[in-house]
């Protein structure tokens, strides 16, 4: 009897931390109607970019990153935090991160924080702006949700086959219906308040989809060491300059194809630039 409650006490424990989670779907789809967005489509691209196999179903899991092409998912916002920490403290940028995988090479100084990057309310509201973005500079929501994931034309068009299946499976079978905790979560972020909490270290996991990498651990100091060994054991970024160049064919005609300094500081590239074509036929 008394393992039997242990285990229905266990369970219960289990589910309250599930339905506590941010739903990046629902989010996705609350901001995406904010945003006048076609309906469905940030939901889609969430499903897609951070979707996680749990239950026979497949929905997106906020505490996703991707680590130079190999997915991890965490249990807590506080592991994902620490890893994301630890990777880009040893230099390690070429992470996607969150609900809507936002690359912190590319946008990561568009954030005040990696807290507020991986928080699921700023990460889609990023994600929102960002796909609208280049609506206008492509001209069609199509080519927006090719580029969304790569400039690259191939991976584009393979992408956006897979964001057609998510897309119809949503609008078959919209988000649920966020629970009374998702629903304050998504109003505090869209009332000025990131969501950032402090809260004790969860017993999570952390797994790829090919199982569990790291076995539960509890002290802060633990889970940065196994990090520290997981990411050493990955090797350095995967990416150059000769890459990106390759990638995204960037002649830096545009602020969105700049990071860093450039990016903050392109009002005054353009300027300059038009200084220079002074008299230039």
């Amino acid at each position: 009897m008394k393992f039997w409650l242990s285990v229905i006490v266990s369970c219960a424990f289990t589910l309250a931390a599930q339905a506590s989670e941010p739903d990046c779907e629902a989010i996705a789809a609350e901001v995406g109607r904010l945003a006048q967005l076609p309906d469905g489509y940030l939901p889609a691209i969430s499903r897609i970019e951070s979707g996680r196999q749990r239950d026979g179903k497949r929905r997106a899991w906020p505490w996703t990153l991707n680590h130079s092409g190999k997915g991890l998912y965490f249990e807590s916002k506080a592991e994902a935090l620490a890893y994301l920490k630890t990777a880009t403290v040893k230099g390690r940028t070429n992470i996607d991160v969150g609900c809507m995988q936002i690359n912190h090479y590319w946008h990561g100084h568009t954030f005040g924080s990696l807290e507020e990057m991986i928080d699921p309310v700023q990460n889609v509201k990023y994600a929102a702006a960002y796909l609208a973005e280049l609506y206008e500079r492509h001209g069609s929501w199509v080519e927006a949700v090719k580029h969304y994931h790569s400039p690259d034309e191939a991976r584009g068009v393979r992408y956006y086959k897979g964001f057609q299946t998510a897309h119809r499976l949503l609008q078959q079978r919209p988000p649920e219906a966020p629970t009374i905790a998702q629903a304050l979560y998504s109003k505090a972020g869209f009332f000025g308040f990131s969501g950032a909490k402090t809260s004790p270290l969860a017993l999570g996991f952390l797994a790829d989809n090919r199982g569990t990498l790291l076995p539960p651990v509890a002290q802060v100091d633990a889970i940065t060491a196994a990090y520290q060994s997981l990411i050493d054991a990955l090797g350095p970024d995967a990416y150059n300059m000769e890459f990106f160049v390759w990638q995204g064919g960037i002649t830096l005609t545009d602020r969105l194809e700049t990071r860093g300094v450039l990016y903050a500081k392109w009002q005054d590239v353009e300027t300059f630039r038009r200084a220079l074509a002074v008299g230039v036929p």
